[in-house]
């Protein structure tokens, strides 16, 4: 095992939700700083950066002109130009690209609307005004909407001679010459209250358009062959009124108009509201998003785009409190119209305006442009074009969070409407010059003050990971991320970067091994150990322990001294070694209470005991102990020439309390004349012992015993155990059965007949339950003559052909003598 020492922490864990960041979509804040009285009306994406529309004019004697910023996609200014007159006040309302890589430029000229198509560099090609004494034809904020070979532009009529205010509306289509293909004026049966027609979106087949009529706003399709309206409705709030600010198509070839509302109630809250449609004029859903309940709750919409992913951007103003305003703020919506984020862009040091357009731009990013005075130029309005990421989030700058109250109901119903139309007037040529120059500088602001920022480095050791907001790193890099702020609007732009701790050079690695181990064993054995205790204060902890040689812990030993050795290595390159040594040593043979003790190289034979039996039998008892890892296979104790021992049985099998099972072979031949005693597998080795018990008959008096044993590898080993030195003692007897007499001491109790045996073929055994047991005869040499088992209570002697004469009998149970005697056979 091993412990590693602390090393140094990230002083805290970094829980940091993180958003969008600007690293693929470059984000800024653009003023264009001209003169005071400046306004920024439009804007748009062109192929290549943005185009700005508005009017200037450099002093309060001067009329207004018509003004275009062209920039690229970092807001750098390309080109500007001012276009119109000293005569005549002129403003530009809305642009749209031609299919030929101008522009199509849309405003007004005091009271007529005017029509001015330019080259990609700004230069005019044509312009056009139309216009009808005593009346006014205001653009009104409409778009002009490029279809091909041309435009369509609209916009609305409004009378300036009694009757006062009788108003209507136009829609014109002209070619890419400025040539008017049709006109046409559109009324109601209630002339008074039409307020606008305004075309927002073109195909092929269909012009669309919103209307506004009295408190309500409608849909609107015509003909872009002649102007004819082909399908018209109305849509009407209980008691709110509609104020419809514009038409935008959804990706899913639907549409969604979008306003503010007024109430009759003046202490009613203003609410946006968005409705969304089929090209039939079917209702989908309509929505509407109260400001946040407080006294001054109050709001305006001033426009809105569709977003590609089926959301919407909306611009609007909220009234905070007398004097406070969100002028400039961005609301984001899912395409359910659920509300996502809403975002204040307002400017501390001067006069704002609304956000006069906002719109998607092709990185992903969002746009708006409007006007405001800004610290730089305090008493110049200066024109103002936002880039953000998807998020409404500017780099380097801070935008404030608002509150979104939760959608509420907001009932509609569709009406029928009837519009009537006609023959209007068509463009005609103008000839407008400019008559003074316009200068123009950019410059990056900040709305409020500049984003708070945070820069810290994040130490780790290799091996290892950090996580910095939602994301993991385990290599040196440089991350940002917002923190959202918990106690004001402005998020923390943190930026983190991410370096490998450095080795400590003054770190201490300390090694400490396990004392050697001595373990008694005669063969290769398990050893267990505990493992080196590794420590270091090194500051990172990749601190290993390896094992340079010698067995692992629980492995099995050979023999002898073994070295086992560990290495330890830290981070902070320090290496430190080890080594114990593991001995296995054979244990020390057991205090000997042989009579007679040889040893053979691993092999020791033992003469303990010597004893005679009732019969005056030999006893020996050998014991043989295998210190060898190698078995003993056969062993074998002598038996003089002419003799045969009396126990153990021939073949019999033997398992014994040690559990080693062998069977015995008496006489054996080979390699000397014996007792041979076979093992059934490889046992007794490893220090492990036997005793062996054989019977000699009583003429049986050695001097000395020749034992023998050979191992599983064939290896023999033979020695000399000296009987003369041992004490003769009593064989154990094993006692009568119950009820019988006894008397192991001076003979037996058993009784064979017939005795004398004539021509019998068996003999009958009384004396005891002698089932199973061995009946041993031998002739008066003690050469063996029958040997047989008892079955029942007799034994079968007529194959042993036995000649006339004296013989002796042993019965053996169990390996055990349990009676002898003689027995005569007279033929």
């Amino acid at each position: 095992m091993f412990h590693c020492g602390f090393h140094r922490l990230l002083a805290a864990i970094l829980c940091l939700l993180s958003v969008s960041l600007f690293g693929q979509i470059p984000t800024f804040q653009k003023a264009y700083i001209g003169y005071p009285q400046d306004l920024c009306l439009w804007g748009m994406e062109t192929k290549n950066g943005f185009l700005l529309a508005g009017r200037t004019r450099p002093s309060a004697t001067t009329n207004y002109d018509g003004l275009l910023i062209r920039t690229d996609p970092q807001g750098k200014i390309i080109w500007y130009k001012n276009y119109g007159s000293n005569i005549t006040n002129e403003t530009f309302w809305s642009v749209d690209t031609t299919d030929d890589g101008g522009f199509f430029v849309f405003g007004d000229i005091q009271t007529d609307s005017w029509l001015v198509k330019v080259d990609s560099t700004g230069e005019e090609l044509w312009q056009k005004r139309l216009g009808e004494a005593f009346f006014n034809e205001d653009p009104n904020g409409t778009p002009v909407i490029s279809v091909s070979d041309g435009c369509v532009v609209s916009g609305t009529i409004t009378q300036n001679q009694p009757p006062l205010g009788v108003r209507s509306s136009f829609v014109v289509r002209v070619n890419n010459q400025g040539e008017t293909l049709w006109s046409r004026r559109y009324t109601t049966t209630m002339p008074s209250i039409v307020r606008m027609l305004a075309v927002y979106h073109a195909t092929d087949s269909m012009l669309y358009a919103f209307s506004a009529s009295g408190r309500n706003t409608g849909l609107v399709a015509l003909n872009p062959s002649n102007g004819d309206i082909i399908k018209a409705v109305e849509y009407s709030h209980p008691h709110d009124s509609l104020i419809c600010r514009g038409l935008q198509p959804t990706p899913d070839g639907n549409f969604v108009l979008a306003g503010h509302t007024y109430s009759p109630d003046p202490n009613a809250p203003t609410l946006l509201w968005l409705l969304k449609v089929r090209p039939n004029g079917q209702i989908i859903w309509s929505k509407a998003y109260p400001f946040p309940l407080n006294q001054y709750d109050s709001g305006y919409l001033s426009h809105f785009s569709a977003l590609s992913d089926g959301g919407f951007i909306l611009s609007s103003a909220q009234v905070n409190s007398p004097g406070s305003v969100d002028w400039r703020m961005l609301m984001k919506l899912d395409s359910n119209g659920d509300a996502l984020w809403k975002k204040a862009y307002t400017y501390n040091n001067g006069a704002n305006e609304f956000f006069k357009r906002c719109f998607e731009i092709s990185d992903g990013g969002l746009a708006a442009v409007s006007s405001l005075r800004i610290s730089q130029q305090p008493n110049v309005n200066a024109l103002t074009l936002i880039k953000t990421n998807a998020d409404g989030e500017i780099e380097g700058c801070c935008a404030q969070k608002r509150d979104i109250a939760p959608a509420v109901d907001f009932p509609i119903e569709v009406i029928p409407i009837s519009y009537l139309h006609e023959d209007y007037l068509p463009f005609t040529h103008a000839n407008l010059t400019p008559t003074f120059q316009v200068s123009f500088t950019d410059t990056s602001i900040c709305t409020i003050y500049p984003r708070p920022t945070l820069h810290d480095t994040l130490r780790f050791c290799p091996g290892e990971s950090v996580t910095v907001g939602d994301s993991t790193y385990t290599q040196p890099a440089t991350v940002s991320l917002l923190i959202p702020s918990a106690t004001d609007d402005c998020d923390t732009l943190a930026t983190y970067t991410l370096e490998h701790e450095a080795p400590d050079p003054n770190a201490a690695l300390q090694l400490d091994c396990p004392a050697d181990i001595s373990v008694q064993a005669n063969v290769p054995t398990i050893v267990h150990y505990n493992e080196p205790t590794a420590w270091s204060d090194c500051n990172c902890p990749d601190l290993t322990l390896v094992r340079t040689s010698g067995p692992a812990s629980g492995a099995a030993f050979p023999l002898g001294a073994t070295s086992v050795c560990y290495q330890a290595d830290d981070a902070c390159a320090n290496s430190r070694a080890c080594c114990f040594t593991v001995t296995l040593a054979p244990a020390p043979p057991p205090p000997s209470d042989a009579c007679d003790t040889k040893t053979s190289g691993c092999l020791q034979f033992e003469l303990l005991q010597v004893n005679r039996d009732y019969a005056q039998n030999w006893a020996y008892h050998v014991r043989l102990t295998n210190s060898c890892a190698d078995a003993v296979q056969y062993a074998y104790l002598q038996v003089p020439k002419g003799l045969q021992a009396l126990a153990p049985i021939n073949d019999i099998v033997y398992t014994t309390a040690n559990g080693h099972t062998f069977t015995a072979r008496n006489p054996n031949f080979s390699p000397f004349y014996s007792v041979r005693y076979h093992f059934a597998a490889a046992t007794l080795s490893s220090g492990q012992s036997e005793t062996f018990r054989y019977v000699l008959p009583q003429q049986a008096d050695v001097k000395y015993i020749h034992a023998a044993a050979r191992l599983f590898s064939g290896a023999f080993v033979e020695t000399h155990l000296n009987t003369f030195s041992c004490p003769v003692g009593t064989e154990p007897q094993p006692k009568p059965e119950a009820g019988e007499r006894g008397d192991y001491g001076g003979g037996s109790t058993l009784r064979v007949y017939p005795n004398p045996v004539s021509a019998e073929e068996a003999l009958f055994i009384e004396g005891g339950d002698m089932e199973g047991s061995d009946f041993v005869l031998r002739d008066l040499t003690g050469r063996l003559v029958l040997e047989a088992s008892v079955t029942g209570s007799q034994v079968r002697v007529g194959e042993a052909k036995l000649a006339n004469g004296l013989y002796f009998f042993n019965v053996l149970k169990n390996g055990l003598s349990v009676g002898s005697g003689k027995v005569v056979v007279v033929r």
